[in-house]
């Protein structure tokens, strides 16, 4: 396997190869990548597990999300805390929790969106 064309075709960063093949050798790292990468000069390729675990981590794809929008917030402890004691108290996982609420902020309910989405 030609790992620079490789790295090249999948957009891979040398900590994403390192990462990879790691897990499997966990010795493997900057240097012998290196040596992969110019085998001309070292005479050093990669073992044939090493080369599948890399095919194996680009063939998977990333899961089919329906909600492709993610928000990202930063409270501190004391909100945090509240917010975990409202979701056990409403049977809820944090994720439906603030669906909720921005459902409850911007439409009055889900209901009322719900009808608003069938007109």
């Amino acid at each position: 396997m030609d790992v620079k064309n490789f790295q090249k075709k999948y957009k891979l960063s040398n900590a994403d190869i390192i990462r990879v093949i790691s897990r499997k050798y966990p010795r493997f790292a900057k240097f012998p990548l290196y040596m992969v990468k110019n085998p001309r000069d070292y005479g050093v390729q990669l073992v044939p597990g090493a080369e599948d675990a890399l095919r194996d981590a680009v063939s998977r794809k990333k899961p089919n999300r329906t909600k492709s929008h993610q928000l990202t917030v930063r409270v501190d402890d004391n909100l945090f805390n509240a917010l975990q004691f409202c979701c056990e108290m409403e049977n809820k996982t944090t994720q439906n929790f603030i669906e909720d609420i921005i459902f409850t902020y911007c439409y009055g309910s889900r209901k009322k969106w719900q009808r608003m989405m069938e007109e």
